[in-house]
Formats: C-alpha cells, sequence, structure tokens
C-alpha cells in the first residue's frame, strides 16, 4: 500500500528512547513505561488502545504469534518496505505506535492507536470545534514520537516552514504554547485518562499562568492534568526532565528562577514540579472558603505524586506551604517519602513597628475574621495594582528584616524591575487570602510524627519566624534535622537559593536507602 509520499529514513523511528523525557516535558521515561505496561493501563483504558504482541528478531519487530499480522498496524508497517527496530515510537501512515519492553527478545509489546481513534481522543481537549486535519495528526505523531520539526520535514519531503505551520495550526487549536506541552497533554489524556472520566477543557483564564512563565521564567514548563473527578490542575514544572522530582508548595508567588538557580537544579539532578493552587496566577476564579482550597491543593499534591513521582513523593513546602504539605501527610502518610519545610510558619511576630502592625492586622483577620480578610485584600488588590505601592507594601512588610529587605531590592532590579512580582502578586490574589490563614493557622497539631522523613530548612535571621521556635518544634516532634541558611531571612531564593540547595540535598543524601 503507496501513498507515494516519501518515506522516512529508519532513524526517525526508534528515537522515542532517548527523546522521551526532552520531549514529553513531564513524565520521565521510565516512569511512562512503567505506567503504560501495566495491564490496567492498557485493559481498563476505554480510549481505543491497543496491545499488539511481538517479537524482536536481529533488533528488528516481527508478530508473534503469526496470528497478530492480522491487526491493521501490521499493513502500515510493511507498507514502510523497510525493517522496523524494536525502539522507541512508530509515526505510521494510520497509526501510531509504542514499543514498550524495549531490549527484550521476547513478549514485546506494540501500543497502537489508529489515526481515527487519536483524532476521536482529541475531541475533548479542543479549545475549539476545529478537528486536526490529517497532516496536523501526522505532525502530532511525529511530535509524540520523538522527532523535532526539522527531522519531520526532511522524511516528509516538505519545507520546515510548511512543517511549522502544521504543529503551529495543531497547538492553536489545542490551546498549548510549546511542543512540550502539546505531547505531555495529549499523552497524559490519551494515556491515562478514561472517557468516562473526560471533561471540558481548562478554562481560557488558565492560559495566565502559561503567559506569565513565559515571560518571567522561560526555563520553566507549564502543564495541565485532570483528576479522576474531571478538575483540571495546573503545574509549572522546572529542572531537568529527567532529574529527580520534588513537590515545591510554594507560599505566595513563585521565585525568580534565575539561569544559575537552573543550572543548579541541572548539575543536582533536581526537577521541582510546582501545584498551582487555586487562585493562584489565574483570571478570575469562584473564591474557594478554607477547607474547599486545602482539599483542592491537597488533590493537587497528589495529582503531582502520582504523575511525576510513584508511589511516594519527597515535598518541599515553603513558608505558608507548610499547611498544605501538613494536611497532604495527614491524609496519605504512605504517599510521603519526606518533608523539607522551608521557612516555617510559627507563630509569626508582630511587634509594635509599621511592619509588625500590618502583620498584627492581616494575621488577625485570618485568624478570627476570614469574610473581613478576604473584602480587605480584595481592596488592597486595587491599590497595589500600582507598582510603587506594591512596593512599599513588600518593603513594609519586610523592614524588619534586612536579608529580607535584599531579596525584595534585588526582585526590583533589573531584568524584570519588579514587573514580574507585581503581575504574579495581582494575578494570585484569591490564592494568597489563603496565605495569610495558613500563616496564622499552620496546622502543626496535625502533624503526623514518624511515618516519614522530615526535616526543616530556615533563614539564620529570620525576624518573622524567629529560628528558636524552629528548633523547637524540630525537638518537640523527635529531634528532626534543622539546617540554618547563613544570611538569610523568611525567603529563601536569590543569593541563599544555592546555600539552600546545597543543605537539602545533603538531607536527601542522608535518607538514601
Amino acid at each position: 500500500m503507496s501513498t507515494g509520499r516519501k518515506r522516512p529514513p529508519p532513524q526517525a523511528y526508534g528515537v522515542l528512547s532517548t527523546a522521551m523525557a526532552g520531549t514529553l516535558g513531564t513524565l520521565p521515561a521510565p516512569m511512562l513505561a512503567q505506567r503504560v505496561t501495566e495491564s490496567d493501563a492498557i485493559q481498563e483504558s476505554a480510549n481505543g488502545w491497543d496491545a499488539v504482541v511481538c517479537r524482536a528478531v536481529d533488533g528488528v519487530l516481527i508478530p508473534d504469534p503469526q496470528e497478530e499480522r492480522v491487526h491493521p498496524v501490521w499493513v502500515d508497517i510493511e507498507a514502510l518496505g523497510q525493517p522496523v527496530p524494536a525502539v522507541g515510537g512508530l509515526v505510521l501512515d494510520n497509526h501510531l505506535a509504542f514499543v514498550l519492553d524495549a531490549g527484550r527478545e521476547d513478549a514485546i509489546r506494540l501500543l497502537v492507536k489508529s489515526d481515527v481513534q487519536l483524532s476521536q481522543s482529541l475531541n475533548e481537549l479542543l479549545v475549539s470545534g476545529e478537528k486536526p486535519t490529517k497532516a496536523e495528526l501526522r505532525v502530532l505523531k511525529q511530535l509524540l514520537c520523538g522527532i523535532g520539526l526539522s527531522v519531520a520535514a526532511r522524511a516528509d519531503g516538505v519545507g520546515h516552514e510548511t512543517k511549522r505551520s502544521q504543529y503551529k495550526t495543531l497547538a492553536r487549536k489545542l490551546g498549548v504554547r510549546s511542543q512540550a506541552e502539546l505531547s505531555s497533554r495529549v499523552l497524559a489524556h490519551t494515556l491515562f485518562e478514561r472517557t468516562a472520566e473526560a471533561g471540558l477543557p481548562p478554562p481560557a483564564h488558565d492560559d495566565v499562568f502559561v503567559d506569565l512563565i513565559e515571560a518571567f521564567l522561560p526555563a520553566a514548563r507549564a502543564v495541565r492534568l485532570r483528576s479522576r473527578d474531571g478538575e483540571w490542575h495546573r503545574f509549572i514544572d522546572i529542572g531537568p526532565v529527567s532529574g529527580h522530582p520534588v513537590i515545591l508548595l510554594h507560599s505566595q508567588i513563585l521565585p525568580d528562577f534565575r539561569p544559575e538557580d537552573v543550572a543548579m537544579l541541572q548539575a543536582v539532578g533536581i526537577r521541582l514540579v510546582v501545584p498551582l493552587r487555586h487562585g493562584a496566577m489565574a483570571g478570575p476564579v469562584d473564591r474557594l472558603d478554607v477547607d474547599a482550597h486545602l482539599a483542592h491543593a491537597c488533590d493537587g499534591i497528589d495529582l503531582a505524586r502520582s504523575h511525576f513521582c510513584g508511589e511516594q513523593a519527597d515535598l518541599l513546602p515553603c513558608v505558608s506551604g507548610c499547611a498544605y504539605g501538613i494536611e497532604y501527610a495527614q491524609q496519605h502518610p504512605e504517599r510521603v517519602r519526606s518533608i523539607g519545610f522551608l521557612g516555617t510558619c510559627i507563630k509569626p511576630l508582630t511587634g509594635l513597628g509599621a511592619a509588625g502592625r500590618l502583620r498584627a492586622g492581616l494575621l488577625s483577620l485570618a485568624s478570627s475574621h476570614w469574610g473581613i480578610l478576604s473584602n480587605v485584600l480584595d481592596f488592597y488588590g486595587g491599590r497595589l495594582e500600582d507598582p510603587t505601592a506594591l512596593r512599599r507594601f513588600f518593603i513594609r512588610h519586610y523592614s524588619d528584616c534586612v536579608a529580607d529587605l535584599a531579596v525584595v531590592e534585588a526582585e526590583y532590579a533589573q531584568p524584570h524591575q519588579g514587573e514580574r512580582a507585581r503581575q504574579m502578586f495581582m494575578a494570585s490574589l484569591q490564592s494568597i487570602k489563603h496565605d495569610f490563614y495558613h500563616q496564622a493557622n499552620p496546622r502543626w497539631d496535625s502533624f503526623p510524627t514518624g511515618q516519614f522523613h522530615a526535616a526543616f530548612f530556615h533563614g539564620a535571621d529570620d525576624f518573622i519566624h524567629e529560628p528558636q521556635a524552629v528548633k523547637n518544634l524540630a525537638h518537640r516532634y523527635g529531634d528532626l534535622p534543622v539546617y540554618f541558611i547563613p544570611g538569610a531571612g523568611q525567603l529563601l531564593y536569590y543569593d541563599h537559593f544555592g546555600p539552600m540547595l546545597d543543605a537539602y540535598m545533603g538531607f536527601l543524601d542522608s535518607i538514601k536507602t
């Protein structure tokens, strides 16, 4: 069966095994292989994947047993007119296939989806009613298999701009901003979602977080995943995709990851996955009460754990993020390998100065008058839209700590001159309300002890949450290790990121079994 199209060279097939991590952007290759080879993932899927048994003879795929040759995928394979290596992904005329159990001589499985099934499964991801064309399906299959646009263009005998135009049109139809996001969203949906659980695409305002990280965190990746109840969750993924995943539970706004910070993550092999809570870096959202917000946060943590980490996760809660880590650990202690608390919240100091009175007022409202606090911050939100006013707010809030003031000044220096902080802050007000609440109510009485590894990482000069209070807390829970970062206050990034990361790596090394 010949279509007259120029055939790709053999090396266009079989690149998936090496390109997987870099191209898919969210799933480490070993985890993907583990997930899709589980019998439940194949047998229970309602999205049209077939598991075809075959063998490798001299590194080439052949049907096994011979009756498997009746599957239509072999018509496509034979139409190539060349041997197909038993590795990676196969971009066929009418099918997409992934080779599983590569390297074995027996019982290799070919996970197969026809173009018709692939097109149908994309229906729930389309942000408009436009279906992908045959050419767009082909470029999708090529990207899923780790074949870049340049190689794909040469393989199909078309110009690079033609292939790029096909990709851009497909990306618009799916509402994605990058090749990595396209690949990860389609694979997460088609491999792990069931049709019965399908929901509508994420609302358009979810693109706010994509726009913000493209503008201010270009080394990060934007990821959307859907939970089993059909709700979409958003994640920021930064660091080497083949690195050890750690779930960072941010407090208010994300730190500015500089190129040198990303290089540190690359050097130590740490991949930070950040679940975004309800109202964090989003457009207009419904208000959630404290319990609903906490439940949403825990669902996001568990989705990050199952998607990126496996059975157990290493959690890195930051400041008010400690409350979310504690709540998740209380609900699912068996799913936690370790928790490293950054800038722990413990009865924050107030004082008589301007900064102390500001904290005292906000924390008092957060603790006892949630509705009033919510309205106050809505009011402040309008005032803080002014860059000068927001800068004064930050300086006033951190004026008691020289180390934290230095971080604020760095935020307002080049290259962003405070615009990163302003845009992320203004897009996160509904989330920030809960941050103040959990600084006032950090939930330490709910912390389960003795079921996983835990440690504290704290600025030695933190004026808001005193180092001695951290020591007392660590002693209370069984003399847990405490790592103080010299010269740091509450904000453990910029110049303090490297020392904090070194301390955290030491902690991870100490718990290896």
